[in-house]
């Protein structure tokens, strides 16, 4: 009864924000003046789960069902909040999928004259959060939903989160790709030493793109299957992303098109970020295991609570598929600036995010970093188009040749 009882604080820990959107979706239709109140909470809330409460403690809850069933409740909670803001952005011109008629004539609610009513502040509220909602639909939960088992049902909800996200490839290029290649000049989504957060999001969009193809060309050829066959994953869920765009703009015209951009700019550039503030300069020896000092982490407890573990990334890259049970690190994992989205906003300011955060990558090589690693750094180094870690290449370099067993016979 214990066990049951820490399990169920556990998922009510980590349901905030799902119920939150939940709250969100209701209020946007019917009470403007709640749903703003409601924003504002959030944000300070947002705000709070960043200040620096470091707090690492082993996660190892037991019913797994419970907490599979947390994430398809989040998945619904957000795609309803999205679903009532695709409302909301077109209404009152045109009601989406009847809301209004629904809820007036079976609530006796008018929420089309609660539309006409509210203001650009709600209206600025109500993208902000879709925003949000994006994010944590695709980046987040989605995410954990990929790394079941490949056909599950689990595994399929996730993969519908990123489609109504315009992210689907994710499902495909992210458990092949990076999690077998990351901190390797292989993987697509590890930053470069120098390498600024925008040249970093194109070059990892295309080349994700580029893998999710030829491991669908790969994996239908070795099951004797043309690329155009319906069986092509990729092509498939393309398919569904064009449909629901296309139904969005046919729909709602300017409007729709507008939705789209909002939606799917918000995963496809926010998981961008992500990589690059989780994984930015760091490396490791192709073949070698993955460990948590190959990853850039957050051990803020708010924040994981919030955002399910999803700043605790070493663990998440270590073997550990869900979240609830994120044991076996440390808080002498390599940290990241300070919490996941005020590292974010620093990473869109390049000469500042690399002034800080190279300070602690020549921390990594001098103390973490293996002697091949070190290797590696100095090359990196000397690429990087960074004056700064130019110079601590060559003073790495030169610590190499006195200490190499040459060297010392020499």
């Amino acid at each position: 009864m214990g066990a049951l009882l820490k399990d169920l604080f556990g998922i009510f820990s980590f349901s905030f924000v799902p119920i939150i959107f939940c709250l969100f979706s209701l209020t946007l239709l019917t009470d403007g003046e709640s749903f703003l109140n409601l924003a504002a909470f959030f944000l300070v809330v947002v705000l709070l789960i960043e200040l620096p409460i470091n707090s690492y403690q082993d996660w190892d809850y037991g019913h797994d069902r419970l907490f599979q069933g947390q994430l398809v409740f989040s998945i619904f909670a957000f795609t309803g909040y999205l679903l009532v803001f695709l409302w909301y952005w077109m209404a009152p011109s045109n009601d989406f999928l009847g809301l209004g008629a629904l809820s007036l004539n079976s609530f006796g609610l008018d929420v089309i004259a609660s539309r006409e009513s509210s203001g650009l502040i709600q209206t600025a509220a109500a993208v902000f959060l879709a925003v949000a909602a994006s994010l944590f639909l695709s980046v987040i939960v989605g995410h954990e939903l990929i790394h079941k088992r490949h056909g599950s049902i689990l595994y399929r909800v996730g993969v519908f989160a990123h489609i109504i996200t315009f992210f689907s490839y994710f499902s495909i290029s992210h458990p092949t790709g990076h999690h077998y290649t990351v901190a390797t000049k292989k993987d697509h989504a590890s930053p470069r030493r120098g390498e600024s957060v925008y040249h970093f999001m194109w070059r990892s969009r295309s080349g994700k793109q580029k893998h999710t193809i030829e491991q669908e060309k790969k994996r239908l050829t070795n099951i004797q299957l043309p690329f155009w066959h319906w069986k092509n994953e990729a092509l498939r869920n393309w398919f569904f992303e064009a449909i629901l765009a296309l139904s969005l703009i046919i729909y709602g015209g300017w409007q729709g098109l507008f939705a789209i951009v909002i939606i799917g700019l918000s995963s496809n550039v926010f998981i961008e970020v992500i990589n690059y503030l989780q994984h930015y300069g760091l490396l490791r020896e192709m073949g070698k295991p993955i460990e948590a000092r190959h990853i850039w982490s957050s051990n803020r407890a708010l924040l994981n609570r919030l955002y399910f573990g999803a700043g605790r990334h070493a663990i998440h890259h270590t073997g550990v598929e869900d979240y609830w049970r994120y044991s076996g690190g440390s808080d002498k994992d390599p940290q990241i600036l300070t919490g996941l989205m005020t590292t974010a906003y620093i990473s869109f300011i390049p000469f500042l995010f690399k002034r800080l955060m190279n300070r602690k990558l020549m921390d990594w090589d001098w103390n973490l970093a293996s002697t091949e690693e070190q290797r590696l750094a100095v090359e990196a180094c000397k690429v990087s188009g960074d004056k700064d870690l130019i110079a601590h290449g060559k003073k790495l370099e030169s610590h190499l040749q006195r200490t190499s067993p040459k060297s010392k016979t020499a």
